[in-house]
């Protein structure tokens, strides 16, 4: 949480953007009617709480989640799962199952991980 405190107002020092920025431990927080949006690190379980809290009140979602958690609904937040280096393979696989970008019930994969 530190290391987040620090990135955030030094990054927009940069752009010399200022914003208001709160910082929670905890997914049960209450919203405020006049929050801009949410930026969440947190848990799978927690990402689609928030979301499915954030989606009522209409405000705009940002989610980065564990690996293999399934995506947020497009049009409504955006979601970023954390992978770990050469863990990419089964993060890929899973959006194109829960996007139905591909209609295959069966597939045979060949992965060559030394290219």
């Amino acid at each position: 949480m530190k290391e987040i405190r620090n990135i955030i107002p030094s990054e927009l020092q940069k752009t010399g953007s200022t914003i208001n920025v709160h910082y929670y431990s905890s997914p049960e927080v209450n919203f405020k009617r006049d929050i801009a949006g949410i930026l969440s690190i947190a848990s799978c379980d927690s990402t689609w709480r928030l979301f499915e809290r954030t989606d009522r009140e209409s405000i705009p979602y940002m989610a980065i989640s564990e690996a293999e958690c399934p995506r947020l609904p497009e049009g409504k937040a955006v979601s970023i799962p954390l992978v770990a280096d050469q863990e990419e393979m089964p993060q890929l696989l899973l959006d194109l199952r829960t996007s139905h970008a591909v209609g295959w019930r069966d597939i045979i994969l060949i992965y060559d991980n030394s290219i």
